[in-house]
């Protein structure tokens, strides 16, 4: 295995570690009485009290993109958090809706749509000039594919294509394989990693995988390490599909669309003779109170380590304490303090 290759795969693994999922107390009830106590997957009955019976999991994991908030919480029974914990909820709902009532099954798909309103997304073919409406439409499009994450990166191989099993849930990842190896027609490569899969493509196909990805609701994320090489520039949106958004705003407004920062001036002190007097009493006034802090901290000190000075150097310590009170002194005089 090349050392390229190597170096995607040790990239991937970092960046692919499960993060616990950490909910304040006071959230844990709200999300608990969202679905009457039940499991929002199963309907099983759960007990608040006893935590191990019970888990919140994320209709949109963050991991792939989705908001860290209220509206992507939803309580489930243990057995649901190990089926479901890494993929989107509609993974879920394709399990679970024949045995759901209809009216169950619609909440959970219409909490999912707020949630993925304001998950990660990437830019969409609506140009600025378009109706922001386009965009939320290119988006609701997107969601009606189970979200998933895939790893990209264009080297001196080509284009690598890479997914873990935290990636998404088995059923989809399995579409997203299919799709890479039967009509993008990729080539596999064998790895030696467990669980994780790599295809690789021609150089000039970068845009057009990536963009695949994108329209299959997938979340891109660039591996960046020394192996990584820079395309060329490229003159529409397609060039930025690094770009990701949270509001459908600053999607329709592509902000920070190769916008080169400004470096930031210097601010300028005034010179009138009255402002240099008082900022330069601010900053004898406050010179003085860091002195002040000082000395109390060394009296203490001194009171702690003045019977017993084992380990202490007593004397360096007295020196200290007295050179402060001088140089408080000093101010003092100067500012006619008594």
């Amino acid at each position: 295995m090349s050392d390229v290759i190597q170096a995607f795969l040790s990239s991937m693994k970092k960046s692919d570690r499960k993060r616990n999922l950490k909910i304040p107390k006071y959230e844990r009830r709200t999300i608990f009485d969202l679905f009457n106590g039940n499991c929002a997957y199963c309907c099983t009955p759960l007990n608040f009290e006893i935590a191990t019976t019970w888990a919140v999991i994320q209709l949109i994991p963050d991991e792939h993109g989705g908001p860290r908030d209220l509206k992507n919480h939803i309580p489930v029974c243990w057995m649901c958090h190990r089926n479901y914990v890494n993929a989107d909820a509609l993974d879920a709902m394709h399990d679970k809706s024949a045995s759901l009532p209809a009216e169950h099954t619609q909440r959970i798909i219409d909490r999912r749509r707020v949630a993925f309103l304001d998950a990660m997304h990437h830019l969409t073919d609506v140009p600025t000039n378009g109706k922001p409406e386009r965009v939320k439409r290119a988006l609701e499009k997107r969601s009606e594919h189970e979200r998933f994450k895939v790893y990209v990166q264009h080297n001196a191989l080509g284009v690598l294509v890479g997914m873990s099993r935290h990636c998404g849930s088995k059923r989809r990842l399995g579409e997203v394989k299919a799709l890479l190896r039967y009509v993008a027609t990729g080539t596999e490569i064998q790895t030696s990693v467990p669980g994780l899969t790599v295809y690789q493509f021609a150089s000039e196909r970068l845009l057009e995988v990536v963009w695949a990805m994108i329209e299959e609701n997938g979340l891109v994320v660039e591996v960046r390490n020394a192996h990584r090489l820079q395309e060329p520039p490229c003159a529409d949106y397609t060039g930025d599909w690094r770009l990701t958004y949270t509001t459908i705003t600053h999607n329709h407004n592509r902000l920070n669309k190769q916008r080169e920062v400004e470096p930031v001036k210097k601010r300028e002190l005034s010179t009138n003779p009255r402002t240099v007097q008082n900022r330069e009493r601010y900053r004898q006034t406050g010179k003085r109170e860091r002195l002040m802090r000082q000395l109390k901290v060394l009296e203490r000190k001194v009171l702690q380590y003045g019977i017993d000075p084992a380990g202490v150097d007593a004397l360096a310590l007295r020196h200290k304490y007295h050179q402060t009170l001088i140089d408080i002194c000093e101010l003092n005089k100067a500012k006619g303090h008594p």
